[in-house]
């Protein structure tokens, strides 16, 4: 009876053990390849921030199947990609590069600026008014029902428009220069676009920051150590509010591709306040290391004042 029981109690082990195995075989990895910064989303689940240690970010044991991995960066449009993750697999992803975010206004209205790039505006006004509006580049993909379409905030260089209106379809490559309104009239009925006089961007008060922290004069010191020194091409200013002054300063590693690597509070201030610094911080990006430059990484000190209007 004895030998029975044991036998039996040996065959349930087994079957677990089994069931156990086959289960966990049903689960695969994704390992998101990314410069540091990027937060990433399984779905509506946050699964973290990619850094350098991994260069990416791995999501372990995910069942396997349809998935949407969601990926954010700071001033940059969002991306989406739907993989099917077989059982076993270490699916492999590259996140693109991201498109900076582009702000659309009808009849000029005005919001805050979202990158630190050097930038410019296109004006589009159109005869007849209503046409489709698609920059492939910027990802705009829009209907004008307007006189007067703008986009703000778009970084410096060269883009092609594609203007629809039914049947009609007209190509224009145009330019976008620092600090510039770039104006096109596009003719569908004559199906031709006209480049009108380009005219300095005009700075507007904005209600929505006087109510903020302000960053008065310079927004920041950037020191460097050594003789390096590498300009910053992405750099989004940290927003919260707060009732008191205050200078936080962070000790900071380039990576030779120009992403931020570690972070090291130097001057601290409140905790909030810290986070916001060294999150915003994580989506800056610099120039790239010269090829005939030694691959290392530079370090710097950047300080931030902050005071209220």
């Amino acid at each position: 009876m004895n030998r029975k029981l044991f036998l039996g109690a040996l065959l349930i082990v087994g079957c677990f053990m089994i069931t156990a195995n086959t289960v966990l075989a049903q689960d695969g990895h994704i390992q998101i390849e990314s410069d540091p910064g990027v937060t990433v989303f399984l779905g509506d689940e946050l699964k973290g921030v990619t850094s350098s240690e991994f260069g990416g970010l791995i999501i372990q044991n995910v069942p396997a199947g349809n998935h949407l991995l969601r990926f954010t960066l700071e001033g940059f449009n969002p991306q989406e990609e739907r993989i099917t993750l077989r059982p076993g697999q270490v699916y492999v992803h590259r996140v693109r590069s991201f498109v900076p975010r582009v702000r659309i206004t009808e009849h000029g209205a005005e919001g805050d600026q979202q990158i630190g790039l050097q930038v410019g505006r296109l004006l589009i006004q159109s005869l007849p008014v209503a046409i489709r509006i698609a920059i492939p580049e910027l990802e705009v993909d829009q209907d004008k029902s307007r006189d007067r379409w703008k986009a703000h905030d778009i970084p410096v260089g060269s883009y092609t428009a594609v203007f629809t209106r039914g049947d009609i379809s007209i190509e224009h490559e145009f330019a976008i220069s620092n600090n510039q309104q770039t104006h096109l009239f596009v003719n569908m009925v004559e199906n031709r676009v006209d480049d009108l006089e380009s005219t300095p961007v005009k700075e507007q008060s904005d209600p929505i920051r006087s109510a903020r922290f302000q960053l008065r004069s310079a927004p920041f010191q950037l020191d460097w150590e050594g003789d390096v020194n590498r300009a910053p091409l992405v750099q989004p200013m940290p927003n919260f509010s707060s009732h008191t002054d205050a200078v936080i300063s962070v000790r900071f590693e380039v990576l030779p591709d120009g992403t931020v690597g570690r972070l090291q509070p130097i001057i601290k201030g409140d905790p909030e306040q810290e986070r916001e610094v060294l999150r915003t911080l994580r989506s800056w990006r610099f120039s790239r290391l010269p090829a005939n430059m030694p691959q290392e990484s530079q370090f710097g000190v950047v300080t931030f004042r902050f005071l209220m209007e």
